[in-house]
């Protein structure tokens, strides 16, 4: 069964954001020279700087993002890393390949009603004893709230 993990809402910092990753997602002591545990995916990763974070964590990484103009800053900021153009919610992987699934703050641009397809992706993708680190937010009685500068 996919491990989960929450964090509380609060302003965080990168380095609490990389402290959490650090923690949640799938890390084992190993001899120089082996191989990771598993493959890890960061499903909607932006300009890709937590997915080059995963790889100072030494692991398996790779991201994935709709956004083409995203996946090309991605390439060009991070160029030794793999991206690839893809949908968070239908990504083009075998049942159970995934060892760790990181979605920061990725889930947010989907309306209600279509969280549920993401998470049936998720679990599909994940391998049984795989993790899910999944960052969102909550709005208030389930509405964005608004607010105004002046």
């Amino acid at each position: 069964m996919p491990q989960l993990f929450s964090t509380p809402n609060s302003p965080a910092t990168h380095s609490t954001r990389f402290r959490w990753i650090a923690r949640c997602l799938p890390r084992s002591p190993r001899p120089c020279g082996q191989p990771a545990p598993g493959l890890v995916a960061e499903l909607g990763c932006g300009p890709g700087y937590l997915t080059a974070h995963l790889l100072e964590l030494e692991l398996d990484a790779f991201g994935v993002d709709l956004s083409p103009v995203m996946i090309d800053l991605a390439g060009k900021t991070y160029p030794d890393l793999r991206f690839e153009i893809g949908s968070t919610d239908a990504p083009d992987l075998a049942d159970g390949r995934l060892q760790g699934i990181m979605s920061w703050y990725s889930v947010i641009h989907t309306p209600p009603q279509g969280v549920p397809r993401y998470s049936t992706e998720f679990r599909r993708v994940l391998a049984p004893e795989g993790t899910l680190l999944l960052a969102f937010f909550e709005s208030e009685g389930g509405r964005p709230r608004r607010s105004t500068t002046r």
